[in-house]
Formats: structure tokens, sequence, C-alpha cells
């Protein structure tokens, strides 16, 4: 785990929002080579890459079962096919990721998917839809992520405090929990304080790991 620095964290935001945007104002000829640029990335981007390792250890989604249903619904008409969408922000997300990168990988048709689910034949109106209906749920849990991640961060440097590793929380800072060992008093003994701290903020690391 790394500790989150502002400037690339807002970096990483701007250039998910750039790509996406080139992504949705695609046209038929450049809408794959953009939507593999997005994929890689959030793949390569160490902050957003660890956002998605977390919520996938978070929401146990089985992609098979999903597309297996989806598969067996509908008959032979166009758009008649349907699939189920997770209320869970985060597990939407962690399954529609899976989504994206088995298109990715050419293992599932893209153009196929939309004609069975969205009953469209033309490419550009196959493109505006599977953003919509896909695309856009994943792009914007990982905004909001980054974006709760830089107000953490800028909260902790409010309270003059170390800012949390990504993909930890820590309830008491290693900062002050060292001021109250340092502490001296005679009207209280505050080494069981700390001893609890120390073990409360253990707990919370190894658990969030």
């Amino acid at each position: 785990m790394f500790k989150p620095d502002p400037s690339e964290i807002a970096a990483a935001l701007q250039e998910l929002c750039k790509r996406w945007e080139n992504v949705l104002n695609a046209r038929y000829q450049t809408w794959s080579g953009h939507f593999s640029g997005l994929m890689a990335f959030m793949r390569d981007n160490p902050y957003i890459a660890d956002i998605l390792k977390e919520a996938s250890q978070q929401s146990s989604v089985a992609f098979r079962d999903w597309w297996s249903e989806f598969q067996a619904t509908g008959n032979s008409f166009v758009g008649t096919k349907s699939y189920s969408i997770p209320e869970d922000n985060t597990t939407r997300a962690v399954l529609f990721y899976q989504f994206l990168e088995e298109i990715e990988a050419g293992r599932i048709d893209l153009q196929g998917f939309c004609v069975d689910a969205y009953g469209v034949s033309k490419f550009q109106d196959m493109m505006d839809t599977f953003n919509r209906e896909i695309v856009s749920h994943i792009v914007g849990e990982i905004e909001r992520k980054l974006i709760d991640l830089q107000s953490t961060i800028s909260g902790s440097q409010l309270a003059d405090e170390d800012p949390p590793e990504v993909g930890k929380v820590t309830y008491v800072s290693s900062r002050r929990i060292e001021e109250l060992r340092l502490l001296t008093t005679q009207d209280f003994d505050l080494s069981r304080l700390v001893r609890c701290l120390k073990s409360s903020t253990l707990t919370t690391r190894t658990a969030a790991s």
C-alpha cells in the first residue's frame, strides 16, 4: 500500500474524465481505441487499480453466473434479453468492470450483446446505449471514490495528521497516539489508553487489508 498524494489524485481524476469524455464522444471508427485507452488507464493508474482491487474484495461477484442468466433470457427477437443490475454501487461497479474486461479480451461480442439486450443495430446507437447503461456506472463509482479519498486527505491535513494509506482506514492517527504516549501527567495513567488505541488501529488495518 502507499500514502496518497493530493496532486496525483487530482491528476487521476482529470485523466479519468478526459478518457471517459473521449469514449462518450467517439464515433464508429474511434470508439474501440478510446475504450481500450480508458481500460488501460483504469488498470494501470495505482489509485484506480487500488480502488478496483478493494471493491472486488468487498463484493464477491460471480460474473459467469450473471452472464449465464443473461444468456438464458429472451428469445429470437432482438432486444428481448435482460440482465440484472445490482443495487449496491460497489457490487455493480465490480460486476460491470469484469464485463468490460471480457469485452476487451474479445471473449464477449459487444455488438451481439447490444443487439440482444437493447434491440439496436446501428453502431452509434449501440455505443451510446452501452456507455450510458454500463460504462457510466463504473466511471462514476471510481470518480466518487477518488473524490472521497481527496476529502479524507484534506481532512487529515487540516487536522495536521498523516494521510491514510490508500485502501485502509485509521480512526486515530499514529501521530496522536505517539503524542499521548509521550504526555506526562500525575493525574492520569495514559498507558492503557495508548495500548487500546494501538490495538484498535492494528485491528482496523488488518480488517481492511
